[in-house]
Parts: structure tokens; sequence; C-alpha cells
């Protein structure tokens, strides 16, 4: 709740002024807050260790530093491989069904159950799948789909899959967009790394993409351009294509060839 929030000096809490002065009117009360959660969280601990994949993108370093805050490398764990090779991104074949950017209102103008008739001619494997929670199971109609959750992290039981679909929409509201920037300076591509697109990327790595001896060709298919560029940018080596659904709202490729539905 709110209040909770309110009172609780680990969080600032910011309304903007003209929602604050105009709730009520007309018998309508809806606010936007944006809470943040502060470093004083972790005052009267002498260490505290954050573990995570390319945390340097995340809200919390990029907020937290500009706020003052120090990171330092573990001086007792060290990490084997800080990024993918060559070898792990030439296993990945990652494509992309609209150079727009994705959202709910792109997705209900066309259908969520026009999108998986259609991508159905281009899964043949068993595949684990991601889309917004008001998408229900009915919708999907891609025969052999496990369905994961937007966020995946952690899930570590889906190695045995070499096919991933990531088609949820997760774009902040306009206001938070601001608020990010204004207060924090950090731009509307900064947020969409840190939140849909790492998403996606820790969607996709559920796959046997974990096993570092695997050899196995996997498939990623993301709904936009952008998604799988960031994708690429993090798997060196990756092959990239767009994939015509067939669907005009989807619109065609600007910068290749589409793929063919295997025969």
């Amino acid at each position: 709740p709110l209040w909770k929030l309110l009172v609780n000096p680990a969080y600032t809490v910011n309304l903007h002024r003209s929602a604050y002065q105009t709730a009520g009117f007309n018998g309508i009360a809806q606010l936007q807050a944006h809470a943040l959660l502060l470093p004083v969280v972790l005052e009267g601990w002498q260490r505290v260790t954050i573990m995570g994949a390319n945390f340097k993108n995340s809200l919390l370093h990029m907020i937290w530093s500009n706020l003052g805050v120090t990171f330092e490398e573990d001086r007792y764990i060290k990490v084997a491989k800080g990024a993918h090779d060559k070898k792990a991104g030439g296993r990945c074949r990652i494509q992309y069904l609209t150079e727009r950017i994705w959202s709910k209102e792109l997705r209900n103008r066309i259908g969520i159950a026009r999108i998986t008739r259609a991508l159905a001619a281009h899964i043949v494997n068993p595949h684990i799948w991601t889309a917004n929670k008001d998408v229900p199971d009915s919708d999907w109609f891609i025969a052999g789909g496990t369905r994961l959750p937007a966020v995946s992290h952690g899930l570590n039981d889906f190695r045995g899959y070499d096919t991933a679909v990531f088609l949820a929409a997760l774009n902040d509201m306009t206001s938070h967009f601001a608020w990010l920037e204004k207060v924090h300076g950090i731009d509307s591509l900064e947020v969409s790394r840190a939140k849909s697109l790492e998403a996606a990327y820790q969607m996709a790595l559920r796959t046997n993409l974990r096993e570092q001896g695997g050899t196995s060709e996997i498939s990623i298919i993301v709904a936009d351009r952008r998604t799988a560029d960031y994708l690429c940018s993090l798997l060196p080596g990756a092959k990239l294509n767009f994939l015509d659904l067939g669907i005009s709202e989807l619109g065609n490729s600007l910068r290749d060839k589409p793929t063919k539905a295997p025969a």
C-alpha cells in the first residue's frame, strides 16, 4: 500500500503535482506514485554482495550509482566467464516479427491468437514461451509449448529446450519513463534495456544455452527488432533475421529478407 511506502524511511516517493491537485475532481481519485528504494536500506551491514547477470544494465546500478554508491568487484567470488563467447552465440538463431516497438496496443490490434496460429508453421520443436499474464493459454496455438512467466530469472529446469518464444510486452507507463529521466537522468532506452529487454534475455537463457558444453542450435523468437538487437549484443556470433508471418500490421523487414517456414 502507498501509505507503507510513505512512512518507510528506506523509500522516497514522488507524486506529480498536477495528479495530486486534481485527485477527486468529478468524483475521480487516481494517483500515480513513483517509489525508490534507497541505499540506506543496507545500513548496518559491513559487506553486501549483489549477484546478477548484466548487473551494470540494471536500474538499481544506474540509480544508486547516481546517488553516490560505489560498486566494486567482489574479492572472493570470481566469475569464470563474464560474458558469452562466440561459441555460445554461434549456436543461436534469433528471429523477430516486426521492426516496430512491441506493445500491448499492437498485440491487441492484431490478436495474439492470430499471431500464434501464423507462428505455428515456423516451430517444429518443443519450446518454452512467454506472454503477458492477460494472454490465456488457449490463445497459444503452437503444439509442444511450456509456458514460463515473463520474469523467469532463476528457473533452471528447462535446459532440455532448444527453442524459446518471447512475446511479452513489458513497456513502462509514460509517466514512469518521464520520472526516471527527469529525476534520475535515465532515458527511456536505458529503462527498456534494464526491464523488458533483460527479461527477454533471461527467458532465452532458460534453454540449453545455459549448458557450456551444449552443441545444439538454439532458436530464439522475439516480437521486435529492438529485442533481437539486444540479444545479439550479448550473444556474439548469433544469426539474426526477420520472420515474416504474412501479417500486414507487423510490417516488413527494413534490413533483410524474410525467413520462410521450414519444409
